[in-house]
């Protein structure tokens, strides 16, 4: 057999690489066209590829017209050879000796940094090499990128969070398949093992689905481990309840809003929340005389409004306390952001979650009888039929006389208490009033849900709440003067104020009060 010889262009007989697989293949070629090639590749298939495909490395050379079997010996030694010269290869260092140096360069270039006279075995192995270090080199033929220090260390990062997450998911599709079995057969899962950190990432990202408020990376990890399970609208939520992610009738509706349950949300706040309490302390001011009374049903924590009324002349003067946390709020503040946020309190069977960090809303400004509370007092004259006048707000201190119930109210309009009966009273013209201009009111019996043993045992009630219709009565309409009263002030004083509407046509024969569809 003749001694290799280094080639100049690629002939038959010359050992050449190519890419397949993302990996370099060594092969023999066999025949050469018109820039096509006839190889005989190291796995002992013959195939046929365009020359442009070779990698810029060729050689040696050998005589054209060796048997099959001479060929195979040839490539075997060469793959031994290479290999082992690319195990003592430190690409790392040659990165770094050409890093800052130049952006790109060829094989020949960089094989002069380690050898005098490169062997073709030689250069085969250090672009074996480069090609294999993809965070710090990248292969242009004929030319090598050299990536510099910032753009190794991002890729490097990148590598590492792509390795990551194709365990997280393998691990996923593992787990998210026992889960659904266990679904359907209602039996306990056998979890596989796993780290904390990777149940922590796989958790978070049912409870993204759940949210519907994946991010790229979550939705790449969800999109592959979710394969092969059905396409329930509902599967992270089954999936998170089964695992014990997420307890029995959780609240979904409640993620979809972004809505954070309960008061924990507002522990990260304390420092703003003490500060409001220092702010509030300082901040005493002389009490307004009037002796105001809450109405609130009987589980009301945050108390939020209170009436005083009194004859004025024929007619009336009816006084509103209205809580004000806006006396000491900081708006713009993280604490302010994650209030508008949460946008309104929910009352729910199950239980009450509030806009407020409740040491505010349900402690330091709620209108608790007895301690002074800064509040908003709107006060109204009425005409002896109930017609607006005047509409006359004003900041204050307040002290609430009493914290009182639609129960008791309605006990009291029984006897002779003569501010229950006067309320009473202007209520009955109010509404009669709205009547007159085309309301349509709907009564119907109000259901009382409870909900008891909730989350894990959750059993559901539904009983007709006791009617309170006359104390009821009272503050409805009181409340609904309240918006209408400021409202009008506000446009007769051009104070820009947000506030209720209803524009809705109705028909004359739709005014009145109706208990019947």
């Amino acid at each position: 057999m003749a001694k290799p010889k280094l080639p100049t262009t690629i002939r038959p007989g010359a050992v050449i690489e190519f890419m397949q697989g993302d990996q370099p293949q060594l092969a023999f070629v066999l025949d050469e066209q018109s820039g096509k090639l006839r190889l005989w590749t190291i796995n002992k298939r013959e195939m046929k590829m365009p020359a442009q495909r070779a990698l810029p490395w060729t050689g040696p050379e050998y005589a054209p017209d060796a048997s099959r079997q001479e060929i195979q010996d040839i490539l075997n030694r060469h793959q031994e050879k290479r290999g082992a010269i690319q195990a003592g290869i430190d690409v790392m260092e040659l990165w770094e000796l050409a890093q800052g140096e130049l952006e790109e360069a060829d094989l020949d270039w960089f094989a002069g940094l380690l050898w005098e006279e490169p062997t073709p075995d030689d250069s085969a192995a250090l672009g074996r090499a480069m090609l294999s270090a993809k965070t710090h080199f990248k292969f242009r033929p004929p030319k090598f990128e050299i990536y510099s220090e910032e753009t190794v260390e991002q890729r490097i990062r990148q590598r590492e969070e792509e390795k990551a997450r194709e365990a997280v998911t393998r691990l996923g599709q593992d787990l998210f398949r026992i889960l659904w079995d266990a679904l359907r057969c209602g039996c306990e899962p056998k979890l596989p093992p796993m780290d904390q950190e990777t149940a922590d990432q796989l958790a978070d990202i049912l409870k993204s689905v759940v949210a519907d408020n994946l991010d790229d990376a979550e939705t790449k990890i969800w999109t592959a481990v979710r394969k092969g399970l059905p396409d329930h609208p509902h599967l992270a939520l089954l999936l998170a309840q089964k695992w014990g992610v997420l307890p029995p009738h959780h609240n979904f509706q409640l993620d979809l809003a972004g809505f954070d349950w309960g008061d924990d949300w507002s522990a990260e706040f304390s420092d703003a929340v003490d500060a409001l309490h220092q702010r509030f302390e300082a901040d005493q001011q002389p009490v307004d005389p009037t002796p105001f009374i809450s109405v609130d049903g009987a589980t009301t924590r945050d108390i939020d409004d209170a009436f005083f009324i009194e004859r004025d002349g024929d007619g009336y003067r009816l006084q509103l306390a209205l809580a004000r946390p806006t006396a000491h709020w900081e708006f713009g503040s993280e604490l302010d952001r994650a209030v508008f946020n949460r946008a309104t309190s929910l009352y729910l069977p199950e239980g009450s979650s509030h806009m407020m960090p409740e040491a505010l809303g349900t402690g330091l400004y709620s209108l608790f009888e007895g301690q002074p509370r800064p509040a908003t007092v709107a006060e109204f004259r009425l005409d002896a039929e109930g017609r607006l006048l005047e509409t006359t707000p004003r900041l204050a201190w307040v002290t609430v006389q009493q914290n009182t119930t639609y129960e008791a109210v309605e006990a009291a309009l029984d006897g002779d208490d003569d501010i229950y009966a006067l309320a009473h009273e202007l209520s009955e013209k109010l509404i009669a009033r709205r009547i007159d201009d085309g309301a349509c009111i709907i009564r119907k019996p109000e259901p009382e849900v409870r909900v008891e043993g909730f989350p894990d045992n959750a059993e559901v009630f539904i009983d007709l709440k006791t009617p309170c219709p006359r104390a009821e009565l009272m503050v409805s309409e009181f409340m609904i003067l309240a918006n209408r009263g400021l409202a009008k002030w506000a446009q007769e004083t051009g104070v820009p104020l947000l506030h209720r509407t209803q524009a809705i046509a109705l028909p004359p024969e739709a005014a009145g009060i109706f208990t019947d569809p």
